[in-house]
């Protein structure tokens, strides 16, 4: 308490000289005694005598940076170096808050003409594998993972493994996972993050696209249910994801259950339809249940089948929905009503003229 009051005294002394960097030692008082108010009013008070003054651009960007402000950090920094030294340490610290601001792109700029100066930094290898991944997956570039890949590894061989972070074996995992014959790694990686971290729950829906690609559909799917047992932030893609998973694993019943909850959750999303009509196929194959009918004809209803660029990107699918389609009316019409399915089978051979099945159909019924 004493030492507070000393402060405050001291603080009252220096702002009776009413000058931009009496205000900024003011402002920095504060922050040591974590009253960012009192901080943010002088540091207010300093910039509005001088809006130039680099001490105070400063204190304010880092205040910023403690408030995860990181826009307002960002654009405040860059004005503090236009009236400061551009030193190595200033450039650093600006490339950890473009970081932090999530601006990756520019980040990097930073990072990678900061190298040229030193290379000795191990902790900028870790911001540039960070943020080689991130820039790669936005722009679908995977020349950046590759570099990033580079970089994470180059610091994961070489930093005291105490400094070792739990974001370092997830971004060292996922840009694994960019490249064939890493899928061991990958998962070994994502489990290691989640033995360090077991809140991390995200890392399960990484660990199922690696399974997927393992074709390893009973781990994925067991993935996505502990996932979706203990994360508050799912959604109607991750059901959709466990439906796959479990469809190419042949659980077509539990596949079924959960494209249900997709159809549920969201009414106009297509593809659950079609793969719930799959599902059906496969659980009833003497066509005698209308549901996959229903999934179908949903399915149909909710693709535009005349723009011919979706209908040409989907074929395989729209084949499939007539085929069922068309058989489900064959094996259930009334004697005599047959030819009424025959639409279907033509349907499939505007769509590929060289279907054997549709062609023969056709053919036969009159």
């Amino acid at each position: 308490m004493v030492e507070k009051l000393q402060i405050t005294t001291n603080a009252l002394l220096i702002c009776k000289k009413q000058t931009p960097k009496a205000y900024a030692r003011v402002a920095n008082i504060w922050v040591k005694v974590r009253n960012n108010e009192a901080a943010q009013k002088d540091l207010t008070r300093a910039l509005s005598i001088d809006p130039n003054y680099a001490p105070a651009l400063k204190l304010q960007a880092e205040l910023y940076y403690q408030q995860r402000k990181f826009e307002k950090a960002k654009e405040t920094y860059k004005s503090y170096l236009t009236f400061s030294e551009a030193s190595f340490a200033n450039r650093l610290r600006f490339a950890q808050i473009l970081f932090r601001a999530k601006e990756y792109d520019e980040a990097l700029v930073q990072i990678e003409e900061l190298q040229k100066t030193d290379k000795s930094n191990l902790f900028l290898y870790r911001m540039l594998a960070y943020s080689y991944y991130e820039v790669g997956g936005l722009k679908n570039d995977t020349s950046k993972c590759r570099s990033g890949l580079i970089a994470m590894e180059y610091f994961m061989s070489r930093v005291d493994e105490k400094k070792i972070l739990t974001s370092d074996y997830e971004y060292l995992g996922k840009l694994q996972s960019k490249f064939k014959g890493n899928d061991s790694l990958v998962i070994s990686n994502f489990n290691k993050v989640l033995s360090l971290d077991s809140d991390k729950l995200e890392m399960y829906q990484e660990l199922a696209k690696v399974y997927n690609k393992m074709k390893r559909f009973d781990d994925a799917a067991n993935s996505l249910q502990i996932y979706l047992g203990t994360s508050k932030k799912t959604s109607v893609a991750d059901y959709f994801l466990l439906g796959k998973a479990y469809y190419f694993g042949k659980k077509y019943i539990s596949a079924d259950s959960a494209f249900a909850i997709v159809n549920i959750k969201a009414p106009t999303y297509a593809e659950a339809y079609y793969y719930r009509g799959m599902s059906q196929g496969a659980i009833n194959t003497a066509l005698n249940d209308t549901l996959g009918k229903f999934c179908f004809e949903k399915y149909l209803s909710l693709i535009n089948i005349n723009d011919l660029a979706v209908a040409e990107k989907i074929k395989n699918n729209i084949i499939q929905a007539y085929d069922y389609l068309g058989s489900y009316c064959y094996k259930n019409s009334a004697k005599g009503e047959e030819r009424n399915c025959k639409t279907y089978f033509e349907k499939i051979l505007l769509l590929e003229p060289g279907n054997k099945k549709a062609a023969e159909f056709v053919k036969t019924i009159k």
